[in-house]
């Protein structure tokens, strides 16, 4: 701790530390980086697209185009709320390969079909779209308590 021939303040470093109530310890057990990380998002995800995502689609009528099934990194606790954070720019391709153009940022949504599996949904106005162009997107789900 600090005193005249050391005045700099002390520095602590923990790790790997339990705290119990009660009078009896139960043993610490490690664990690696990625059990701990999967244990985690198991309640929450966190999707960071890259600069040229792209999901291929479904299901596309005159007004909605949904585009397939993504896989989580793990199955979630159940069946996750999905928040459009960001999605940067978002491109339609039509059946003959045209770009449909960009998409109004209200008008795209994702969500947990499962606790497996979520998709991305867009209201467009173009039948026969078959690919979704998403650029930097963020996408949250959560299957908090």
């Amino acid at each position: 701790y600090p005193n005249e021939q050391n005045p700099a303040p002390a520095e602590w470093f923990l790790w790997e530390t339990k705290l119990e109530v009660g009078s009896v310890a139960t043993p610490f057990i490690a664990r690696s980086y990625g059990e701990e990380l999967a244990l985690c998002q198991r309640f929450f995800y966190r999707y960071t697209g890259a600069s040229d995502d792209r999901w291929g689609v479904y299901y596309s009528s005159s007004s909605t185009t949904n585009a397939d099934y993504l896989s989580f990194p793990v199955t979630m606790r159940s069946r996750p709320t999905g928040t459009v954070i960001s999605h940067g720019l978002l491109t339609i391709r039509d059946l003959n390969d045209g770009l449909g153009g960009a998409v109004n940022a209200t008008t795209i949504t994702c969500g947990g079909r499962t606790k497996d599996k979520w998709n991305i949904g867009v209201n467009v106005s173009m039948p026969n779209v078959t690919q979704i162009l998403a650029f930097s997107t963020l996408l949250d789900f959560d299957a908090e308590l």
